[in-house]
């Protein structure tokens, strides 16, 4: 421990050496200041531990001295005794005001000076340890609150990276819906497109044969032609520009736009469907064959001509259900069924009533599953795709549907053999 410091402020030589020699005793290490002003400077180099203070000085009085010490913030807390004549009883309270923390009486009691200054010494020093404590404390209770946020923050980060990761799991159906939508959509539209413009050209035409048509009559009128050669003339046009061909191919053009855009209206009705949620977060009763329906006129697009799609809806009755989650569920299953066929194959689905449960089954002719892997298809981030070609969680997310919905699933696979899913959601709910 360092040697305490005592700073005593007296104008008297005489006082001055009285309390050096009764501190002397103590090993302090002392200094001496004659006036306020000099203690004040003092004190801002020499950092004592005690200040002890006369009152009546040249210069500057000890309580201005003592309130500009109380204005320092690093020496604000240092104790300063006042020394005071007998009888002084204002003096001792207004050495209180400015910041004194206690007083001595003249003639000075060297056993009572010697207690006083020790007892505050040690007060001050443990007061500047518990300070240092305190911050030290504060210190690592700020890095603890510190690294706890940051831990909580890694942790809502996680938290949210996964459920974004299982959101965007839930929504690759949308990739897959949105490629479907573009390829057949594109189909109506390109004919429809094409077909506008074939239009646009043979209604040019019309006016052209319009025109010249008037243009006949005109110049026979001059000459005073017959109407026979006015026909005969008109008839040369009409054939020159194919007007009964164009008539009649028209009508197959408006029957050909007609079909494209019942085929848009049906993919945009199923795209509505598809996408039907509840707003008010509450179950609502769910046609299976209908959400079936809808996802196969989506994701039809997505697959080529080899893979045939065959369907045997039973007549089974609505249940309370997730409309989205059925239909996203759908998507993933048949998603996973087109993946898992590499060249040509074929997806059955038939659904049924069977006891009081609606039963699901989706068949495929694809590679099928690996027995010694069966039991963690349904893991969430288990996948036998290579890298950047799915996360995992389709089937979890279809695992997790089924189990909201109180039904269960179970798959049948080898490989090589093909794959059936079958999914049972109870008609109660």
């Amino acid at each position: 421990m360092t040697t305490p410091k005592v700073l005593v402020v007296d104008d008297h030589p005489l006082n001055v050496l009285l309390i050096k020699k009764a501190l002397m005793v103590e090993q302090y290490d002392i200094q001496v200041a004659v006036n306020g002003q000099e203690a004040v400077d003092k004190t801002s180099v020499f950092s004592p531990d005690v200040v002890l203070m006369d009152i009546r000085m040249p210069v500057m009085d000890g309580f201005e001295a003592c309130r500009l010490i109380k204005k320092m913030p690093e020496h604000k807390d240092v104790p300063v005794i006042f020394i005071t004549a007998e009888g002084e009883v204002g003096s001792i309270v207004k050495g209180f005001e400015v910041g004194g923390i206690d007083y001595i009486q003249k003639p000075i009691n060297i056993e009572d000076l010697k207690v006083r200054v020790r007892t505050h010494i040690k007060m001050y020093q443990l007061n500047r340890e518990n300070q240092f404590l305190l911050k030290e404390m504060t210190s690592v209770n700020e890095s603890l609150v510190e690294k706890n946020n940051e831990l909580d923050e890694a942790n809502k980060t996680i938290v949210k990276t996964q459920q974004s990761m299982i959101q965007q799991e839930k929504m690759v159906s949308v990739g897959v819906l949105a490629a479907g939508i573009a390829h057949e959509i594109n189909n109506p539209v390109g004919f429809v497109k094409s077909n506008l413009g074939t239009l646009k050209r043979y209604f040019e035409k019309y006016d052209n044969t319009i025109e010249q048509i008037k243009q006949v009559l005109h110049d026979r009128n001059e000459v005073g032609s017959v109407i026979d050669t006015i026909l005969n003339d008109v008839e040369v046009v009409v054939k020159k520009n194919k007007i009964k061909f164009i008539a009649e191919d028209a009508r197959e053009i408006f029957d050909d736009i007609e079909e494209g855009v019942q085929r848009v209206n049906e993919i945009t009705s199923s795209l509505v469907k598809f996408s039907a949620q509840s707003d008010d977060g509450l179950l609502k009763l769910c046609d299976i064959n209908e959400c079936i329906k809808n996802t196969l006129v989506l994701i039809k697009g997505t697959c080529s001509d080899k893979i045939q799609f065959k369907t045997d809806f039973g007549e089974i009755p609505g249940i309370k259900a997730s409309i989205q989650e059925i239909n996203h569920s759908m998507m993933h299953l048949l998603n996973n069924a087109i993946l898992s066929i590499h060249e040509k194959g074929i997806i059955h689905i038939i659904t049924e009533l069977e006891k009081n449960n609606i039963k699901i089954s989706v068949k495929d002719t694809g590679v099928g599953i690996a027995k010694e892997i069966m039991d963690k298809i349904y893991q969430p981030f288990f996948t036998t795709r290579a890298v950047g070609e799915g996360k995992g969680l389709g089937l979890s997310v279809i695992y997790d549907c089924v189990k909201k919905h109180h039904g269960v699933i179970d798959c049948i696979s080898d490989v090589n053999s093909g794959t059936t899913f079958i999914i049972s959601l109870p008609l109660s709910g």
